[in-house]
């Protein structure tokens, strides 16, 4: 019996490693990674959370799921993005959202609007991001909105000592940055999208982001994904995860 059942085995392996393809270990091998982070994350013991760019609610229901303790604020300045976000987070009794967007210093901004909303950005693409990225092209239109520091939320949030700050602004990051100093500053960890090719007008290069969060303390720990090239394989964007020196990293 016993070697009845390593034959089976042995086929079984045999059949399923000959469809084995590159894209399935690729995708396997992210799997794996992404819940490495998810453990890793877990184990710091955030408490606190702000999400800029919130978009419809993505990284807010999956720290949610990760952290469910937390409390989270979310800033969202596009309103229909911001409807479906409000919807996304009303289950989560620690979750607030703002429909207003992050800059440093408060207004009325035009933001140009994309057909493909996660694209949509304060400043205007580049010729390099039409062309890696054609269905963002259309532009609906272009939308005054409100914009304030987050530092002007300080007073209303409730911060204890282990905060994430996410990112994701396209290109808006230096300025959201300048405007939450005295919040930010206090994260325990920042977790940015940042361009490593330039695909908006003006936006601040990874040395520039890096540079301003070392002058508050924080450290390069590396990159939690990254957004590759159709065309030619480079990389485009990562998630740049920086952390404040000094504090407790027995969990890194």
């Amino acid at each position: 019996m016993s070697k009845l059942l390593t034959f089976i085995a042995h086929k079984l392996y045999s059949f399923t490693h000959q469809y084995d393809t590159p894209a399935l270990q690729q995708a396997r091998q992210a799997s794996t990674e992404a819940r490495r982070q998810k453990l890793w994350l877990k184990n710091m013991g955030i408490n606190s959370i702000i999400d800029i760019g919130a978009h419809t609610g993505q990284f807010a229901c999956e720290i949610h799921a990760l952290l469910p303790q937390a409390q989270l604020y979310a800033f969202e300045p596009l309103p229909d993005c911001f409807n479906e976000l409000a919807q996304h987070i009303a289950c989560m009794p620690k979750a607030k959202a703002y429909n207003v967007g992050l800059g440093s210093r408060a207004g009325r901004f035009e933001l140009r609007r994309s057909e493909y909303a996660p694209s949509s950005s304060f400043r205007p693409m580049t010729d390099l991001h039409k062309k890696v990225f054609p269905f963002t092209n259309e532009m609906d239109q272009t939308v005054p909105l409100p914009v304030r520091p987050l530092d002007d939320y300080q007073a209303e949030m409730e911060l204890p000592d282990k905060l994430l700050v996410k990112i994701d602004v396209q290109g808006y990051e230096d300025e959201v940055l300048r405007g939450g100093q005295a919040v930010i500053s206090q994260a325990h960890l920042v977790i940015v999208e940042v361009s490593l090719q330039p695909l908006y007008e003006g936006a601040p290069s990874f040395e520039q982001i890096m540079a301003l969060l070392g002058h508050w303390g924080f450290q390069f720990r590396g990159c939690l994904q990254q957004l590759y090239s159709p065309l030619d394989g480079s990389i485009l964007q990562c998630d740049a995860l920086f952390m404040k020196l000094g504090k407790d990293t027995a969990s890194t």
